[in-house]
């Protein structure tokens, strides 16, 4: 009974309003020059009022004010999920959100140890209470890392329309003997590498490169797949000429490989 009005008074529209928002969420950047939004301040300045307010109505020692932060921090897991999607729209977005959801994840942290201070509970809820903040702290690290991740689907974008329709075509057996395509793929990925170095946390910037270093393979062999399917003779090779077409794919992925083997010494993993 004492926790219902605290319940209720989490106004979830707000949460929605916050977490919804979109294209008119600002992108700043951070005295480094790492893209972050508001949204980290909006959403835990939001639960800081709701806080606030409970500790103001209820014991310090109170087993109904853990619970009642417990709800909240709920509510604040249930809204990442459904929303975070909708701040991955392109690669500025992808970045901003990455280190949005990880200074969240810092931000829940440090909410919940002040609370433990200044509060006195039992062992089992102060277990209640790190379970629930954990739970939530590991939805916005795993969101950081997948927004990181994300960035392939934008940097593949113009990858797909200037390159990938000229791979494995004639042109690309007869006319690039010192492997165009593939050093103007690299040299793409390397302008955008710069562009996640600027605006990303180093940690995540790893989490990218492993990710466009999965779509780069899956990118060439989807290619090559694509122009298998345009293929009908059983008789005649698609190629003119099937051990140069080879040598071209062997330089490729030669070309491919030696830029992601030279960045392991800035990023071993």
């Amino acid at each position: 009974l004492n926790l219902l009005p605290f319940a209720t008074f989490i106004p979830l529209n707000t949460f929605d309003v916050l977490m919804l928002r979109r294209s008119e969420t600002v992108k700043n950047q951070s005295a480094e020059g790492k893209l972050i939004t508001s949204l980290c301040e909006d959403v835990f300045s939001f639960s800081s009022v709701q806080l606030r307010t409970i500790q103001e109505r209820l014991s310090k020692k109170s087993d109904a004010l853990i619970l009642a932060v417990c709800i909240i921090l709920s509510h604040m897991r249930s809204k990442q999920i459904h929303a975070r999607n909708n701040y991955l729209q392109d690669l500025e977005t992808c970045c901003a959100a990455s280190n949005d959801f990880t200074r969240m994840s810092e931000k829940c942290e440090d909410m919940v140890a002040d609370l433990m201070e200044q509060c006195e509970f039992p062992e089992d809820m102060i277990a209640t209470l790190e379970a629930s903040s954990n739970e939530l702290m590991g939805v916005y690290s795993s969101d950081a890392v997948y927004s990181a991740r994300s960035v392939h689907i934008y940097v593949f974008d113009p990858i797909e329309e200037e390159i990938g329709v000229r791979l494995f075509e004639e042109s690309w057996e007869v006319e690039m003997v010192e492997n165009d395509l593939a050093l103007s793929l690299v040299r793409t990925l390397e302008d955008f590498h710069e562009d996640l170095e600027h605006y990303m946390d180093d940690f995540m910037v790893v989490k990218s490169v492993m990710s466009l270093m999965s779509a780069t393979v899956i990118f060439y062999v989807k290619c090559l797949l694509l122009r298998a399917e345009k293929h009908k003779s059983n008789k005649k090779p698609y190629f003119g000429d099937v051990p140069r077409a080879l040598s071209r794919m062997t330089g490729d992925i030669k070309v491919m490989r030696q830029y992601f083997e030279g960045l392991v010494p800035k990023m071993p993993a």
